[in-house]
């Protein structure tokens, strides 16, 4: 017996092949064979790795002459499989290096060794969402178009024959297995499919279409190639084969391809007893895939899926025409007829513009009917609620006349969002210089509309505006004044501005107390708001305690169910994590996102930002692979729908990078803290607290990917500033406390322990497993530089 062949990356031997054969597959050239891919009567496939002029794996398709020549259509394969190969040259179908004979006369091909796993394993192992399957299967699809163009069908495309390799760091799909393809015109010749030797079904059952079942040769062509796909996208799109496959006979199954009609992908996943775990592996909830696949996806699959050839999509560039305008979010071709069907399409497409006009209208139509509701209940105060409801009313007439102006076929379809909001408030004081009430709720509503967009200078514009008219029209201390008061605190608090904003939702709280009592909305927001201020300063037992009376009181006035307190449980749970309370929080949060998926549906800004938060605890407990399917299932729902900039977009962004920076995953982390940092400096401009923050986090993340010089680019021009803004950005402590140990590992102690020194002088009002963080950053400090009594005296602390 010869001495085996041992591949030493994946530990197979060759032990069982004939000498003989070891030694012609020697004598092709310099081939060292590694291990048998495939073994049948007609030859084997054997792995090998080729020595000169280029070191490569390679496969080698080696055949039994006598076989070939016994068998005619084995031949035919043979001959039409390496004549195909040599004539395609496309980056996703494996490729044929040479082709000839050995010096026994068994012919053979060397081709592209292929190290993937089929398309649909790929997907699921690296948890692709929709888009991403998507782009593979476009991949896949060219291949295809780049095989017929040449006139080539493949007749057996399934997941087996599509293999999903990496190159570059991006996995990139190959086809393989061209042994029955055919040429189209010749397939059109044949009467039927089938070996009419052995009754042999050409192609894998489960992915031929009904013309080739029925074996009707006027309708093989590109089509039936089409109808295959159709079935590998059902696959990777809901994760189910489109027809029952636990049949007891093939028969069956041809029985139920020929005349059933498959249910749309959406409906299986709402049917199917396994949704949770396939939603998981696409990054969604299960009603989140239902809504990713439905319309559009579900008709470009069931047309592959027609059972008429001329019914399907006429060749591979019509369906991937449609890819392209499922991308950019343009209508479909198999949905065009449907009413109201391109309509809706523009407006997905104008997401942020049509949403802030319903925003908008939307905050001012709650207050038509806020005061419509008092006209009932305050009989005594008749004449105000009236001319409340007029201004309110004449606010939303005013700012629906100047959006509903534009008109996205005239003006161009990227109608600004900001420059409509520009026009109502350069228009207002004209306009309604004899209205100053409807021009106060004008500048209040602008006001609020531009602090969700992030646009913080003109939100303050707006609202100084608004409160000065107030002050003028009905005094400091009248209900409305505090009103505006309380937005202005909301935009303080979203500038990073959190003492000041404390203050002022504080005042606000107060007068709300007085004006309309302790149990009332209005109260309920000042005293949420100044909980979130006193959170992000670091205030967490404070903190706490309001949201706990928050929670209570707003399920009192709301309901247990109602948005207001679920956005008031969420923040309760994310203070309880920041003090180390782990386990209530996550409870509190698996609870809380089951009633926001109910309530306000999988893709809610409130159920988002519950799932990030979520994210973030399930990574504190060490529960990583959920902590990265919840964080980046919300940031790609808020990238799609809020943009890449919005302010939660890059809060997710953040957590993302956390996440994979506990893990050590250093790569991942500093990509998304670079996305984090670059919009936030583009938004925010350089200097403030939370690009900083993104700044030092980038830096952090670099250093541990090994890339010190860069890091040391980002740390030296922004410690400074970090260091200043400390004492009103205390969630800048951790990061500087991460650069303080980061210069214990460099040896620099002096700096170390100015740096540690100043977080700890600032940590006064941080939660005690914060501060107990920097204790032990000190220590770890002194142990190193070898001052045993600071050591000693830390380590008293860290007892306490």
């Amino acid at each position: 017996m010869p001495t085996p062949f041992v591949d030493p990356d994946l530990g197979k031997t060759l032990s069982g092949v004939p000498e003989q054969t070891l030694k012609e597959i020697e004598s092709i050239g310099p081939y060292e064979p590694r291990r048998v891919l495939g073994y049948g009567g007609m030859g084997a496939v054997f792995l090998a790795e080729q020595t000169k002029p280029v070191t490569r794996k390679v496969a080698i398709k080696l055949f039994q002459a006598e076989h070939l020549l016994s068998n005619d259509l084995a031949l035919a394969r043979f001959t039409f499989e390496r004549q195909a190969l040599a004539q395609m040259s496309h980056p996703n179908i494996a490729s044929v290096y040479e082709a000839g004979s050995t010096t026994r006369g068994n012919p053979y091909y060397i081709m592209e060794w292929i190290d993937g796993v089929p398309i649909t394993e790929y997907c699921d192992a690296q948890l692709l969402d929709v888009p991403e399957r998507i782009q593979l299967f476009h991949q896949v699809c060219e291949a295809v178009e780049h095989a017929h163009q040449r006139g080539i069908l493949h007749r057996d495309l399934k997941p087996a024959n599509i293999l999903v390799t990496t190159q570059s760091g991006r996995p990139v799909p190959k086809i393989i297995d061209f042994g029955v393809a055919k040429r189209i015109e010749r397939a059109q010749r044949d009467t039927h499919m089938k070996n009419t030797d052995s009754q042999e079904v050409v192609g894998t059952p489960m992915y031929m279409s009904p013309e080739q079942i029925y074996g009707r040769g006027d309708d093989i062509d590109t089509r039936s190639d089409l109808y295959s796909l159709g079935v590998v996208l059902y696959e990777l799109l809901c994760g189910h084969y489109p027809y029952e496959a636990a049949l007891t006979s093939r028969y069956q199954l041809f029985s139920k391809i020929i005349t059933e009609r498959p249910l749309p992908p959406s409906l299986k996943i709402r049917k199917s007893e396994r949704a949770l775990e396939i939603a998981r592996c696409r990054k969604l909830s299960p009603r989140g895939l239902v809504s990713a696949l439905k319309p559009d996806l579900d008709a470009i699959v069931l047309r592959l899926l027609e059972k008429e050839p001329s019914s399907r999509y006429r060749n591979v560039g019509a369906l991937m025409a449609d890819i392209i305008r499922l991308e950019r979010r343009w209508p479909v071709s198999p949905l065009w007829d449907r009413r109201g069907y391109v309509l809706a399409k523009y407006v997905a497409r104008n997401r942020l513009f049509i949403g802030a006009v319903l925003l908008v209208i939307g905050i001012l139509a709650f207050n038509v009917v806020t005061v419509k509701k008092a006209l009932e209940t305050q009989q005594q105060a008749l004449v105000k609620a009236e001319r409340a409801s007029q201004r309110a009313t004449s606010t939303v007439e005013y700012l629906q006349g100047v959006l509903s102006a534009a008109d996205p076929y005239k003006d161009g379809s990227q109608v600004k969002v900001m420059d409509l909001l520009e026009k109502a408030s350069f228009s207002i004081s004209q306009d309604l210089k004899d209205q100053p009430e409807v021009e106060e709720s004008i500048r209040r509503t602008l006001g609020w509309t531009y602090i969700e967009l992030g646009a913080y200078d003109k939100a303050e514009h707006e609202l100084q505006l608004a409160k000065a008219l107030c002050e003028r029209l009905y005094g400091p201390n009248h209900l409305e004044s505090i009103i505006v008061e309380n937005t202005i605190g909301r935009l303080l608090y979203k500038k990073g501005l959190y003492r000041e904003a404390a203050d002022l939702h504080r005042y606000a709280l107060g007068q709300f107390q007085l004006l309309v009592g302790k149990e009332h909305v209005q109260t309920t927001w000042a005293a949420y708001n100044l909980a979130k201020a006193y959170d992000a300063q670091g205030r967490l037992d404070e903190a706490i305690e309001l949201f706990r009376e928050n929670v209570a009181l707003r399920t009192r006035l709301l309901g247990a169910d109602h948005p207001n307190t679920l956005v008031s449980i969420n923040s309760l749970a994310l203070s309880l994590a920041k003090n180390g309370q782990l386990n209530e929080a996550e409870s509190l949060l698996k609870t809380n996102l089951e009633k926001l998926n109910r309530v306000l549906g999988d893709e809610h800004p409130n159920t988002l930002n519950c799932m990030a938060n979520l994210a973030q605890i399930l990574a504190k407990v060490g529960n990583y692979p959920e902590a990265v399917m919840y964080a980046s299932t919300c940031l790609t729902i808020q990238t799609r729908i809020l943009g890449e900039k919005h302010p939660e977009t890059l809060a997710s962004m953040d957590t993302l990078a956390q996440i994979y920076q506990s893990q050590k995953l250093f790569t991942n982390a500093t990509e998304y803290n670079q996305m984090a940092y670059t919009y936030r400096r583009e938004v925010l401009g350089e200097t403030h607290p939370l690009c900083l923050r993104s700044r030092l986090n980038l830096g952090l993340s670099l250093v541990g990917a090994g890339r010190e010089k860069e890091a040391l680019s980002h740390f030296q021009p922004s410690i400074p500033l970090v260091r200043q803004d400390l004492p009103s950005a205390p969630y800048l402590i951790q990061p500087l406390k991460d650069y303080g140990l980061y210069l214990v590992q460099r040896g620099a102690y002096g700096e170390a322990e100015s740096i540690l020194l100043e977080c700890e002088s600032t940590s006064t009002e941080l939660a005690q497993n914060q501060k107990m963080e920097i204790i032990a950053a000190l220590i770890q400090l002194y142990k190193a530089w070898g001052k045993q009594d600071k050591v000693e005296y830390y380590q008293g602390l860290y007892r306490l």
